[in-house]
């Protein structure tokens, strides 16, 4: 079952532990075999690794691990004051929210790994937040306490809140937190601006990695502004691109994705070869965008699983190509540069 966005410790802690199954692979001869109800079974298991937030190996899921291992050692053994930052940019759909609560997620097991003697409820390695649209330094800082299930008041000031969400983020070592749709911090009006402000502040006195999430941070006003260029600064920045189809590197590499996504298809009679022969089709309809594929073939082998085919087609995929928004012209333009703007923290 695809598990909701994580909202608070309870949600988070139930994803971190989530570890989905793979099925079996059957065969046509195998699945014809089955009992009604060892069919059922087996599809409800089918259902479930499609729907899973399994993620790929991609070039920015290979990079990004690069930059968090450089960023985890600063903040687990350094010395500087300064806020340890990386910000994750990208368009919607891009990934960029997968591949950061992938990052929160390991990074969790890793640590209860090292703290085996600490009870569950008394340490917390990582955090997800998600910043409130239009957000205020208030409405930010009651973010943290509604994730952390820490009452508050409206009385309550700003720097009030700040104490008490230090307070239990340190008795809880946490060294990561994914603040993610932080775009909504608009740094180049008054109200936004104290809110990057209070981020800014909020972070340099934890000693704690923070992944900034959010859509086109690169043109975002979160890092404009006085107080935003002071954020850039101390900022490992990284932009999901997405993919292309403009050069035979970009082909490949799009080609290499296609056959990720149809090795996890679990379908009895699928071929390969629809994949790879529709390749120019799907990166039309998608735009490039791993969510997107991810979403029309998930959505597309659950048809051929419930209609009994057990493969997917160009023609079963046409059907779904045009729902939940997946019809979308390229992106123009040579394939950006991934930005590996590693500013000094």
């Amino acid at each position: 079952m695809m598990m909701a966005i994580p909202t608070n410790l309870q949600d988070w802690r139930e994803y971190v532990a989530r570890e989905p199954q793979r099925p079996d692979h059957l065969s046509a001869r195998e699945l014809k075999a089955l009992t009604a109800s060892a069919l059922d079974a087996y599809n409800e298991t089918r259902f479930a690794w499609l729907s899973a937030d399994t993620v790929l190996a991609t070039p920015d899921v290979q990079q990004l691990r690069r930059l968090w291992a450089t960023l985890r050692a600063e903040t687990l053994y350094g010395t500087n004051t300064a806020a340890k930052l990386m910000s994750v940019s990208g368009a919607p759909t891009s990934g960029k929210t997968t591949a950061a609560l992938w990052i929160a997620r390991d990074h969790e097991r890793t640590e209860r790994h090292r703290h085996p003697t600490r009870p569950p409820d008394q340490l917390q390695p990582s955090l997800y937040v998600v910043t409130p649209p239009a957000t205020t330094p208030k409405m930010l800082l009651i973010a943290f306490c509604n994730v952390l299930g820490l009452p508050h008041v409206r009385a309550s000031t700003a720097q009030d809140l700040i104490e008490r969400v230090h307070a239990i983020l340190r008795t809880l070592q946490t060294s990561l937190i994914v603040l993610d749709e932080v775009h909504n911090v608009q740094s180049n009006r008054q109200i936004g601006a104290e809110a990057a402000s209070t981020l800014k502040l909020f972070a340099e006195r934890l000693d704690c990695a923070f992944i900034l999430n959010g859509i086109d941070l690169d043109r975002s006003p979160v890092f404009a502004g006085t107080v935003g260029e002071q954020l850039a600064s101390r900022t490992i920045r990284y932009d999901i691109r997405g993919y292309r189809y403009n050069s035979a590197q970009a082909r490949e590499e799009w080609g290499e994705l296609l056959v990720s996504c149809g090795d996890l298809l679990p379908l009895a009679r699928q071929s390969d070869e629809v994949f790879a022969d529709a390749a120019a089709w799907l990166f039309e309809v998608t735009g490039g965008s791993i969510g997107r594929l991810r979403s029309l073939l998930r959505r597309t082998a659950i048809d051929a699983i419930t209609s009994g085919r057990e493969r997917v087609t160009m023609a079963d995929m046409e059907v779904f190509a045009n729902q939940g928004g997946h019809s979308r012209k390229p992106a123009s333009g040579p394939r950006a540069a991934r930005d590996l703007d590693a500013a000094s923290a």
